[in-house]
């Protein structure tokens, strides 16, 4: 883990993992191994993120979501409390996904996006 990264008491962070600086990783949360989050990086307390995702700079994951292996998520994306995102989801840059949603293994998520509460996709 790189200077200036915050990791709260109950946090598990597995080997292999790479977490930079400017990162804040909340209680609670569990980022397994091959996982990389990038600097600037917000993850709340309760998060799972899976081995092999890559979440970027600027990046907000809130509380009780749920990030699957091999996701990429984007600098700039917000993925609100209680959010699913399934393997192999790509989320670029500036994508906003409301909290209660699903997102399905593979899917692509455009820039910009913005995905209302409670939906599927």
């Amino acid at each position: 883990m790189s200077h200036g990264t915050r990791v709260s008491h109950g946090t598990r962070v597995s080997h292999g993992t790479r977490v930079s600086y400017g990162t804040r990783v909340s209680h609670g949360t569990r980022v397994s191994h091959g996982t990389r989050v990038i600097y600037g990086t917000r993850v709340s307390h309760g998060t799972r993120v899976s081995h092999g995702t890559r979440v970027s700079r600027g990046t907000r994951v809130s509380h009780g979501t749920r990030v699957s292996h091999g996701t990429r998520v984007s600098y700039g994306t917000r993925v609100i409390h209680g959010t699913r995102v399934s393997r192999g989801t790509r989320m670029s840059h500036g994508t906003r996904v409301s909290y209660g949603t699903r997102v399905s293994h593979g899917t692509r998520v455009s820039r910009g996006t913005r995905v209302s509460e409670a939906c599927c996709i």
